[in-house]
Order: structure tokens, then C-alpha cells, then sequence
């Protein structure tokens, strides 16, 4: 069951550049800074072994915090520790769900989930980015769509879908609760393990190096709250914090001037303010987690 331990995988300084966040939800820090740049957006084998060496198998039910949703790759070696059937429900603004290299990549660790017999079914909720539509899908998982092992909420899908890569998905726009809320009873009684990748978010909830997501804060809140009070949470992870992609090498270098958007939700922004606004986010989420299911979260919605 998830702990209210909150634990931080500093690749990035990120997370760990918001004192009042860190202090008030005492959260322990493992340092990682030094692989961090050569490990952003993707790491090697090595790497992802030093990252795997680092965690602590009985943190496994901790909220654990990854920086930049550049590393959001992490989760599926956060996911490794877990052996029991569990489902993955993952908000974000990407699906990540690629087949192409690189192999432990941010845009690729869903597919690395669903390697892992044990993960029973994935649930991506929130995407409004360009990769659900043509022609970034037909790099998708989309045949995990079609047998249901994967489930798509987008929060808007782009039109039209272009056969033969058209793949099955309800979107939330129209009916953000209600279209969430049907899929709650199937995972009535689930062990669920959440990922949050916080570029789902408008900017007023988060400011990241990504593109600006399409749910508000309250919503996420909401989601995470019926969540609670419908499966055991087994453990969470959050990304989407902001820190400059500086990367080694004219290679990933380029990689990564090439797949951020120029418009990214923290362009411009004081680094005080980006501190602020993605640690208070950090703190609410936290404070959600651990107090379990709040009404009063979900009548800010109804």
C-alpha cells in the first residue's frame, strides 16, 4: 500500500531547488546529479543500472519524485521492483508509448511497462499532444489499444484519425469526470501503481519544458482522489519539474533541441516563480496522497 514517504531521485536539482516543498513534506533526497545530464531523456545500460542500484526496494510504496519529465523513463525501472498483478494508470500530455529507440527512453517506457507480465493492463489519461495523431502514431502502440491492455483518455484526440492507424480512445473534453468515472469500476479492487507527468497540466499548474498540458490542477486532484477511493495505490511517481535541458555531446544535444517545443510552459518564466508554482503543485499532490480521499477535493469539480 502507498506510504506517505516522499522520496526524491535528484537527476536534475529540479525538485530539489523547492526548500519549502522539500521541507514541509520531508522529503529524503538521493542524490543522482551527477548521471543526471548524460541520462536526460535517455539513458544507456549502465546508467540505467546506476539508477536501478540506487533504489531502495522497501521505498518501492514511496512517492517518489524524478525532476524533469525528461526522465520519466525512470518509472519503468521504479515499475521493475513490483512483482505482484498491478495496473499503471499514467496522467501525462505524451503517451509514450513510442516502439522506436531509444530502448530507455522518455518517449518509449510505456512500452518497456508493457514488457512486464505483471503489469495487467495501462491506462493513459490526459494526453492533448501531437503523438496520438498522424504521423507520430504510427510509431504507437497502438495493437495494445486495440486487445485493451492499453486504455486511452486523451483529454482531446486530433482529427480525423487517418486509417489504418486508427486506434479505440474516449476523450475527456466533453465530460472530464463522467468519462474518467467509467472506467472506475473496472478498477475496483486493482493495486494500482500512478504516474504523474505534470506537463498534463495547464500552465496555472505547472511549469515545465514541454508543451502546456489541457487539465487544471483540481482535476488532476479529483482524478487522483476517486483513484483513492476505488483501488489500493501501491505507489506513485511525479515528473514534470523544470530544469534547463543542457545535455553533453552535440549528439543528444541536438536530440533534444529537435524534440522540446520552442513554446515549452516555463519559457520565459523567473526560475523563483517556476519554484514556487511546480512546488506548491508538488505539495498538494503529496497532501492528497497521504491523507487519502478528501470531499472537498472532488466538490471543486461537481
Amino acid at each position: 500500500m502507498l506510504s506517505g514517504r516522499v522520496r526524491l531521485l535528484d537527476l536534475d536539482g529540479s525538485v530539489a531547488a523547492q526548500a519549502d516543498f522539500i521541507r514541509e513534506v520531508a522529503a529524503e533526497r538521493v542524490d543522482l546529479t551527477r548521471l543526471g545530464p548524460a541520462a536526460r531523456l535517455w539513458a544507456n545500460r549502465a546508467q540505467a543500472d546506476a539508477i536501478r542500484a540506487a533504489l531502495e526496494p522497501a521505498a518501492k510504496d514511496a512517492i517518489t519524485f524524478l525532476g524533469s519529465g525528461d526522465f520519466h523513463y525512470v518509472s519503468a525501472l521504479l515499475l521493475e521492483q513490483f512483482r505482484e498483478p498491478i495496473t499503471l494508470v499514467v496522467f501525462d500530455h505524451h503517451p509514450d508509448w513510442d516502439r522506436l529507440p531509444p530502448r530507455r527512453g522518455c518517449g518509449a517506457w510505456i512500452s518497456r511497462a508493457l514488457e512486464q507480465k505483471n503489469i495487467e493492463q495501462i491506462f493513459l489519461v490526459g494526453n492533448a499532444s501531437a503523438d496520438l495523431a498522424f504521423p507520430a502514431v504510427v510509431a504507437g502502440r497502438r495493437a495494445a489499444a486495440h486487445t485493451g491492455r492499453v486504455v486511452l483518455l486523451p483529454y482531446e484526440l486530433a482529427r480525423p484519425q487517418v486509417w489504418p492507424f486508427r486506434f479505440p480512445a474516449r476523450e475527456l473534453k466533453a465530460n472530464p469526470i463522467g468519462a474518467f468515472a467509467e472506467i472506475l469500476p473496472a478498477l475496483a479492487g486493482r493495486r494500482v501503481y500512478v504516474s504523474v507527468d505534470k506537463d498534463c497540466l495547464t500552465s496555472e499548474g505547472a511549469l515545465t519544458n514541454w508543451e502546456e498540458g489541457r487539465l487544471t490542477l483540481p482535476l488532476l486532484l479529483t482524478y487522483l482522489g476517486l483513484l483513492q477511493s476505488t483501488c489500493e495505490l501501491v505507489g506513485a511517481d511525479v515528473t514534470g519539474d523544470y530544469s534547463p535541458a543542457v545535455l553533453p555531446g552535440r549528439w543528444k544535444q541536438g536530440c533534444s533541441n529537435f524534440d522540446h517545443p520552442r513554446d515549452f510552459s516555463a519559457r520565459g518564466r523567473e526560475p523563483a516563480e517556476i519554484a514556487r508554482l511546480n512546488g506548491e503543485t508538488n505539495r498538494r499532490i503529496v497532501d492528497l496522497l497521504r491523507r487519502g480521499c478528501e470531499t472537498d477535493v472532488h466538490t471543486q469539480i461537481f
